[in-house]
């Protein structure tokens, strides 16, 4: 079975039960791996009709066909659930070594299924496979867990993904994620592994994987690899930021929440003012050739540390006309520490600035909460209360829709969100 593992790993939370069954040669055939895989497994295990937030919703890891190999798009794995965020289907990926790892451990597809009766880790070993008890993780950070992880599970080539407290609280726009700020980001899958009572997966591999033609497949990762060093040196230097003002002379950036296309303010975002936060540090995904992920830090907030993605920056930064470089990187550390999707946050803090400079809500109506266009500190302190769940956030971390229904007074039409019809 050349490019793959040939496992299907599925880990029952509710009565411990741990299954590895052969890869499917069906799915290999039709499917080929990623999505393909995940979606039709979630399309035949999945019932109709269950609350996304219940025992019976499931995570379907899987990793892609070039996963493990030195090809340099081989880094993504793709996860499918039902989404608590809209009731429908949910699919997200990550990049980084997850897969990559999972593979060398001796698996294409993670499947877990049901809710453990306490907070647990999930620990693959290579053959070995462990539900943890993750009670001494439960209330942290992001980067916490990580460091009280390491220190029980020791050696390389070990990759965590983890929930933050914001998943733990059931966050419909919670996030599972790793590293500084890589993310299974959309649909709300953090809550989804917090109904569950997981907290993380880490996956340790050591094992080979088998190709058809080794040399030949070496020899054009190593083509690309090196086609890649030469033609994208501007993006190892910026990552893609370079791509800013290049997306407002054309396409245009949504600025004020979906109000304007341009901001003479926004040129503060641009690549050379983000690259004055850069520690010198990288961070990036397998086989990357690239290496573009640059390590920020705020230079007012601590040694916040993260790697910002430009579209986190135009979310934050440009919609919400955020241009204090120090503010903008703590919302997004602090997305990052919780474990929030960072673009999709954001219509939080837009949503409401744009109903509050419009009169149809006042500071009152939402808990005293005061949130502007420019103000990057009143998103911080919105920020703080949704991923607290305190007082108003409470209802805030319901997702922006939902609140919006709750709220009334005409805010559902400032909301943005993508709407589903049988029509």
């Amino acid at each position: 079975m050349y490019g793959y593992a040939g496992k299907t790993l599925t880990v029952n939370l509710t009565d411990g039960e741990i299954k590895k069954e052969p890869l499917r040669e069906d799915l290999i055939n039709e499917y080929i791996g990623g999505e393909g895989f995940s979606a039709r497994l979630l399309w035949e295990r999945l019932k109709p009709g269950i609350d996304p937030l219940s025992p019976e919703n499931i995570l379907i890891f899987s990793t892609t066909a070039l996963s493990g190999t030195n090809f340099p798009a081989g880094s993504r794995t793709i996860l499918c659930f039902k989404s608590p965020l809209t009731g429908l289907y949910g699919e997200s990926s990550i990049g980084g070594n997850f897969g990559a790892y999972l593979k060398f451990a001796g698996y294409d597809i993670l499947i877990i299924e049901g809710k453990a009766k306490k907070p647990v880790y999930l620990y693959i070993d290579n053959k070995k496979v462990e539900i943890r008890d993750a009670t001494k993780l439960w209330g942290k950070l992001t980067s916490e867990t990580d460091e009280l992880l390491k220190e029980k599970i020791a050696g390389n080539n070990v990759d965590i993904i983890r929930i933050g407290p914001a998943g733990e609280k059931l966050n419909r726009l919670a996030a599972i994620t790793s590293g500084y700020n890589r993310a299974f980001g959309r649909g709300g899958a953090g809550a989804v592994a917090g109904a569950k009572n997981l907290k993380a997966i880490a996956v340790k591999g050591m094992g080979e994987l088998s190709s058809f033609e080794p040399d030949e497949l070496e020899r054009v990762s190593f083509e690309i690899e090196e086609r890649c060093r030469k033609r994208n040196k501007l993006l190892t230097r910026t990552q893609i930021h370079f791509l800013t003002p290049i997306f407002e002379k054309t396409v245009g950036i949504p600025v004020r929440h979906w109000q304007q296309s341009g901001w003479e303010g926004g040129r503060n975002l641009y690549q050379d003012c983000i690259m004055e936060m850069y520690t010198g540090e990288d961070t990036y995904c397998w086989k990357c050739p690239a290496k573009s992920g640059k390590v920020l830090m705020s230079k007012k907030y601590g040694e916040h540390k993260l790697d910002v993605k430009v579209e986190a920056v135009w979310a934050w930064g440009h919609n919400l006309m955020i241009n204090d470089l120090d503010d903008l990187l703590e919302i997004l550390y602090l997305c990052a520490q919780y474990g929030v999707d960072a673009n999709g946050s954001a219509e939080w803090a837009g949503w409401l600035a744009e109903c509050q400079e419009r009169g149809i809500l006042t500071p009152e109506d939402i808990g005293g909460l005061d949130v502007k266009f420019g103000d990057g500190k009143s998103c911080i302190k919105l920020l703080k209360a949704i991923l607290n769940r305190e007082g108003f956030g409470d209802v805030l971390a319901e997702g922006p829709k939902i609140a919006a229904e709750k709220i009334g007074e005409g805010s559902e039409k400032y909301v943005m969100h993508l709407t589903y019809s049988h029509d």
